[in-house]
């Protein structure tokens, strides 16, 4: 496996590599339809241990040893497995029962020890009766499968994150922080997997950034907090602390050696109408990508004026705090063809919002009351990987440009239908964010293979972003067999670019269409 650091010198060519991956996967989706809606579930778990003696709930680092004991043998650098269809198992699914298709669980690890994450080993057919009956006590069953490896003192937690993570006694064989792979003041490396693909995420937004992500959760007030409150773990100012001076040995950003990214906007200025309107009001005939290379107005003011404080503010300073560390669920769709995915993907849109506020479960951080329930903006300040030029902190010189925010996040546009389509209830005024992409990529798409302008405009603000590590395979190293899908490269871009819904191109290994997760 090799580190952000070491392939910066073949960003773009894995770049390009991750474009050719995604045009493929539409070329060779073109007249391919799946005729049963399926669905898969991705969920986390959190151990945590009963201390009798103190009183007290701590976290459980087992999670690397319950995986072996279970006979899991993680690779590093396999390409990681998708459910199979229905008709692939060797099996009758429906007769099994919820047991049998307990038992078939796929358990994978997470970033933090503390953590796992499983799903089915196949697609599942929707049905109300199904989803009603099977697959609840088919959860039921994991559940109590993975119990069963589980200490007498251990207990299972399906929580977004454990409320008093970084503060006091909050982890078996806790350790001394500061360590050398999560360089945080407030969690030990124990917290951390020791295997190539998490510490090299973690090391890669630390180093990509130049700073470790420090994170202000505002404090809940009541009557009685002490106000102003001032977090006392860690220092006032944090780059004066010494806990974020520890920059990347690289002088520039390695997503902007090209100098050929362009800001898009969906609802330019009077100078540049909406796609649907003219600056009067009036349907515009103009197509949409003429409005392409327009201008946002120039920020007024650095994205990032100054570091987050520590007054009435909880203070993070681990990407760990946000990814991989608690308990999450997944859903992914699976679209009949593209189409159907791109309509999925708008209609999600709204609803994650709505489904985000149903579930917040989030109100204690760091043991602090805060003031928001829902985690999700959290974890995304959390795992921000943007450089200075990035943040608009100093005058952009080598980034591609500026990017408005962190690498997770909400969606940047609507996909709408292609350009042969109509949908009256959709307008490309409702496109109204700002955004950098990669103007290769999204041109290679469009001119050179007839990718549709929203459809290519949605795949190339992924390249304006970099992979934090490559495995052999990748960079073309190791054997390129079976093994790999044909999409490594540009779901691993995918993934270092998180959206509240996110559009898969069908997996090669399996019949499934394109896929929607959220």
């Amino acid at each position: 496996m090799y580190s952000w650091k070491e392939i910066i010198p073949r960003m773009e060519e894995i770049r390009a590599e991750a474009t050719d991956q995604f045009i493929a996967a539409w070329k060779n989706a073109q007249s391919r339809r799946t005729h049963d809606f399926t669905w898969h579930e991705t969920m986390g778990y959190v151990i945590v241990k009963r201390d009798d003696a103190a009183r007290r709930m701590v976290l459980s680092p087992r999670g690397p040893e319950l995986l072996t004991e279970m006979g899991l043998v993680f690779d590093p650098g396999s390409v990681s497995t998708h459910p199979q269809d229905p008709g692939a198992a060797d099996w009758d699914i429906a007769a099994a029962g919820p047991a049998a298709e307990a038992a078939e669980t796929r358990w994978r690890p997470a970033h933090a020890r503390f953590a796992l994450r499983c799903e089915p080993p196949y697609l599942r057919a929707f049905s109300l009766e199904h989803l009603a009956l099977q697959t609840t006590q088919c959860l039921r069953e994991r559940r109590r499968i993975l119990k069963s490896r589980l200490d007498p003192d251990e207990m299972l937690l399906s929580i977004s994150q454990f409320p008093l993570l970084g503060t006091g006694t909050y982890i078996d064989h806790q350790g001394a922080p500061n360590g050398p792979l999560l360089r945080s003041q407030l969690l030990p490396d124990i917290c951390l997997n020791s295997q190539p693909p998490f510490t090299l995420e973690i090391g890669g937004i630390v180093d990509r950034r130049g700073v470790v992500p420090y994170t202000g959760v505002p404090v809940f007030r009541d009557t009685n907090t002490v106000w102003p409150f001032i977090d006392e773990d860690l220092p006032a100012d944090p780059y004066k602390g010494g806990i974020l001076t520890q920059s990347c040995e690289s002088n520039r950003d390695s997503a902007c050696v090209m100098g050929n990214s362009t800001v898009a906007t969906a609802t330019p200025s009077a100078a540049a109408a909406p796609a649907d309107l003219n600056a009067n009001g009036s349907p515009s005939d103009a197509p949409w990508d003429a409005r392409l290379n327009s201008q946002p107005p120039p920020l007024s003011r650095p994205l990032l004026l100054e570091p987050p404080s520590n007054k009435n503010c909880v203070l993070l300073d681990s990407p760990l705090f946000g990814i991989g560390s608690g308990g999450v669920l997944r859903v992914t769709l699976c679209a009949a063809d593209l189409d159907e995915a791109r309509s999925l993907h708008d209609q999600l849109a709204p609803i994650s919002a709505i489904m985000a506020a149903l579930t917040a479960a989030t109100p204690i951080v760091k043991g602090h009351l805060v003031n928001r329930d829902c985690y999700w903006d959290v974890q995304c300040s959390t795992v921000d990987d943007r450089s200075a030029q990035e943040r608009g902190i100093v005058p952009l010189t080598t980034a591609k440009g500026t990017l408005l925010k962190s690498r997770y996040g909400s969606i940047d546009m609507y996909l709408g239908p292609d350009e042969t389509r109509a949908d009256p209830a959709f307008r490309r005024v409702y496109n109204d964010c700002h955004f950098t992409y990669d103007k290769e990529s999204f041109w290679k798409m469009k001119e050179d293979h007839g990718i549709d302008s929203l459809l290519a405009l949605h795949v190339s603000r992924l390249f304006v972003r970099d992979i934090h590590y490559a495995s052999e395979n990748m960079l073309g190293a190791g054997d390129t067999g079976s093994a790999m899908s044909g999409q490594e490269h540009f779901k691993r871009f995918l993934g270092c670019s998180r959206q509240n819904i996110c559009l898969y191109p069908p997996n090669k290994c399996t019949s499934s269409g394109w896929e929607v997760e959220f």
